[in-house]
């Protein structure tokens, strides 16, 4: 019993008793003779103690009967709010489930009324509850049309709508409704289920376009494309094996592969191997490429060229064939052989090579050139016997593809491991259907002309002794000298004609250098007989004329060797108008086109190598010169320029100066606008393709950049970009001519007679004892036993750097640092450049003299090196 129940009790017993105390008062009061103690206690009828029981009882009673209600009100109270909790809980996780759902729901009344909304559907369509649903969601004054909610009113059933969502074109929506009940199955309202299907729609869509785009691909595909079952049926044929096989699609779908394309004679193989197939997806041929025959609807054979693979589809094995015709390419090989039986007694070496470089067919010439048998010449890549194995990739293959031919001389290595010269003339063979399928290579020895032209120059270097004895004569000699190679050129030039040389890279160098030891001749002994004559002599005068001619002759050179592939920039602060201007003149010269420079006094300075750059204005004035074969006039102009950052990607923000060169000539196609900076891209009968591609690449090494833009039939503009600099113009430097003298014991190693005699009276005169090895072995000899104690060492060895048949300064330096660490060698060449040349030191050098040079020079350098560090 609770207290509360206790109290109700306990009043009602005293309310019983305040009742007696009461009635005996009043019996005392109305009736008296009897004391209050009395009648409350003692003094009281059976009647009075009868109604006085009645009452107290009937009191307690109802003190009960009331505590037990309020109790039995108290547990109501406490159930009914533990209901109410329950019920609070039950809608708060329904609501949180409802609200967690990523799809809209809502419910409506029967009269379309909405009367709950979670908040995925509120995001969808807003909050609309209270609202009637075709107000809300169309703007209609009736229910929608196809509404799925009205249709599951109407039959009790879910119905579902796909549409777009009102307001937004782009997102698509599927609804879901279905009726809502009460526990006696009358329909109260309806619930909607509202899903955001946009991603699922894309999706389908991407499907059916990537299934269109395999469809299109399958359907252009010049391959055979079969698709097989695990029951060795067709399930698929594209257009191109109905071509190939004669079958139509829908006579192949449905039909057992082998029965249709495989020959009777594999038929027993293909049973065996598809049995394996059938169980576990594997076979012998899958994922391999093999050829075999094939047969064709007429019943013909022929060979094909199959790769086969597979995938498991929902339990079964699918295999897809990829079918190659390849009956062109056999009857290709089947002609190279005929063609090899044909010219098998070739007087010259003759190879055919396929595609990628490796050799089919070598006659017996090749077999004589090499050493090699034809067995061991077949399956051979010819890269493996040229001395530069990358030549032919780099080179050769690029300039094949792009003009279909080929011819040049290269350096070959025979068995024995010597190596000699051959007249390389190679050639694209194609098909009936104009398709290149091999390469014809015609060699031919030219070790003989070789020993002739070595002879030629043998007999001019003779000629040019006779300026050591006859100084009166120098100038005749010069013209001679100038007659002996203007003929030589000419020569060479028929010849290289002859075998449509054109590579005008190689043979600028290659003159260039020859030029530059003769002159390195020439100027020796010029300097050697001035030292002789007295300077106000007028023999002196004529030889100090003839010693700068000499140097102009040097420069020439120099200017030759810009047309070679030039390397790392060496760069200096030059002027980019002096060197335009200077460019110019000896670019067009000769030529039917005049040049117009635009060229303002405040043009900025440029940190380059002024060779290279020379060289981009030549190739480009060059090009413009061959656009204009009616001659005109090529626009120079030049501007100082800022640019921003992004303004010309990809250069940097900053100071520039913008070149532009522009013709007025043919103009360049369209669609070779974006080749014509390709390495080997040409569309003249004649040239290389090589003067963009370099002209480009100087131009980005300099950290610049250029563009090009042109009309067909109106002509072409070129922009150049290059890095200005504030660093300032050195001025040119008078040199005084003062000979350094020295002491010590220096070894010179040339191959040239006339450099080393030379060399021997520059070096005598300025004080040294002098040495002499004709090559690197006998130059590494001398200098081992000079180390001995029995010897003298040497305090410098000048090396040539190119040694005809034999070891040059580049490799004997390396041998000399074996030997002596602290060797002190000068390297000479007259290719200046040659990276030896210009890193020198990077390859073991101390000192660098570039041929020709004055005695001036050689002292300096002899001096320098003797007195300095070794390398």
């Amino acid at each position: 019993m609770s207290r509360e129940e206790k109290k109700i009790i306990l009043l009602s017993a005293l309310g019983g008793i305040s009742l007696w105390i009461v009635d005996a008062f009043i019996d005392t009061l109305f009736f008296g003779g009897v004391s209050f103690v009395d009648s409350l206690l003692f003094d009281m009828s059976f009647h009075e103690l009868y109604f006085r029981m009645l009452f107290l009882v009937a009191f307690l009673v109802f003190g009960i009967l009331i505590s037990r209600i309020m109790a039995r009100r108290r547990h109501a109270d406490k159930e009914l709010q533990e209901a109410f909790t329950k019920l609070a809980d039950e809608k708060a996780r329904t609501e949180a489930v409802l609200g967690a759902i990523g799809d809209g729901i809502s419910i409506q009344s029967t009269d379309f009324r909405i009367l709950y909304q979670n908040q995925a559907h509120k995001a969808m369509v807003g909050e609309h509850q209270g609202e009637y649903c075709y107000q809300a969601y169309s703007k209609l004054d009736e229910v929608c049309p196809g509404c799925p909610v009205n249709l599951s009113f109407q039959d009790g059933q879910s119905h579902s709508q796909e549409k777009n969502l009102t307001g937004s074109e782009d997102r698509s929506i599927e609804i879901t409704a279905s009726p809502l009940k009460d526990v006696s199955g009358q329909m109260i309202a309806g619930i909607e289920l509202v899903r955001d299907i946009t991603d699922r729609k894309r999706a389908e869509m991407l499907l059916r376009e990537s299934e269109k785009t395999l469809h299109t691909i399958a359907d252009t595909a010049k391959d055979a494309i079969i698709m097989m079952d695990d029951e060795g049926k067709i399930v698929f044929w594209n257009p191109a094996a109905e071509q190939i096989f004669g079958h139509l699609a829908h006579e192949a779908l449905g039909t057992e592969l082998h029965l249709l394309i495989a020959p009777p004679s594999y038929h027993n193989a293909y049973q065996k191997g598809f049995q394996q197939y059938r169980q576990t997806g594997e076979g012998s041929v899958l994922g391999r490429t093999v050829e075999l025959q094939a047969l064709r609807k007429n019943g013909t054979e022929f060979p094909v060229e199959i790769s086969l693979s597979t995938i498991q589809i929902k339990g079964r094995w699918f295999s897809t064939g990829i079918i190659r015709d390849i009956t062109s390419r056999k009857q290709s090989e089947e002609k190279v052989k005929l063609f090899s039986g044909a010219i098998e007694e070739a007087m010259d070496g003759v190879q055919i090579i396929d595609l990628n470089g490796y050799i089919l067919y070598s006659n017996k010439a090749v077999e004589e050139l090499y050493g090699y048998s034809q067995m061991e010449l077949v399956g051979r890549h010819v890269n493996t016997m040229n001395v530069d194995p990358d030549f032919a990739s780099s080179v050769i293959v690029p300039c094949i593809r792009t003009e279909g031919r080929w011819s040049g001389e290269i350096m070959v290595q025979h068995k024995n491991g010597s190596e000699f010269p051959v007249w390389l003339s190679t050639a694209l063979i194609k098909n009936d259907q104009d398709e290149p399928i091999a390469m014809i290579g015609i060699i031919r020895d030219v070790t003989e002309r070789k020993r002739v032209e070595n002879e030629l120059r043998d007999h001019r270097e003779r000629l040019l002794d006779l300026v050591d004895d006859r100084t009166v004569e120098l100038t005749a000699a010069n013209d001679r000298l100038k007659r002996e190679i203007a003929e030589r050129e000419k020569v060479e030039g028929d010849l290289l004609r002859a075998q449509k040389l054109e590579s005008l890279g190689i043979l600028a160098g290659g003159i260039a250098h020859d030029f530059n030891n003769l002159l390195a001749s020439v100027m020796g002994n010029v300097s050697l007989a001035k030292l002789d004559i007295p300077p106000a002599d007028r023999a002196h005068r004529h030889l100090a004329e003839a010693e700068q001619a000499s140097l102009r002759a040097r420069d020439l050179t120099q200017q030759l060797l810009t047309f070679s592939k030039g390397g790392t920039p060496v760069k200096t602060v030059a002027s980019l108008a002096e060197l335009i201007r200077e460019s110019a003149g000896f670019a067009l010269r000769g030529s039917r086109v005049r040049h117009e420079l635009h060229l303002p006094d405040d043009l900025w300075l440029v940190e380059a190598d002024e060779a290279q750059m020379t060289q981009v204005i030549n190739n480009l004035l060059i090009n413009a010169d061959q656009a204009m074969p009616e001659g005109g006039a090529i626009s120079i102009s030049c501007e100082n320029v800022r640019l921003k950052a992004h303004e010309i990607p990809p250069l940097d923000a900053g100071k520039y100066i913008l070149v532009t060169i522009t013709d007025r000539g043919t103009g360049i196609p369209k669609e070779h606008l974006d080749k014509v900076f390709d390495p080997y891209f040409t569309t003249k009968q004649r040239g290389s393709g090589l003067g963009l591609a370099v002209t480009y690449s100087i131009i980005n090494n300099h950290g610049g950049h250029i563009t090009l833009a042109s009309t067909l039939g109106k002509g072409t503009t070129f922009r150049l970009y290059l890095p200005a600099t504030d660093k300032k113009l050195l001025p040119a430097r008078v040199e005084a001519e003062t000979i350094t003298t020295g002491q010590g014991r220096v070894l010179v190693m040339d191959d040239e007679e006339t450099i080393r005699t030379t060399m021997r009276d520059i070096l005598v005169r300025l004080g040294y004892e002098v040495a002499f090895a004709e090559d690197g072995a006998e130059a590494i000899e001398l200098y081992a036993n000079a180390m001995d104690k029995r010897g003298t060492p040497f305090d410098a060895v000048i090396m040539d750097l190119t040694i005809a048949g034999g070891m040059g300064g580049r490799e004997a330096v390396k041998k000399l640092i074996e030997i002596d660490p602290k060797v002190k060698a000068i390297v000479s060449s007259g290719y200046s450049k040659d990276p030896v040349m210009a890193e020198y030191k990077q390859f073991g050098f101390s000192g660098v003299i570039a041929k020709p040079f004055r005695i001036k020079d050689l002292s300096e350098v002899v001096h320098r090196v003797i007195n300095g560090p070794a390398s």
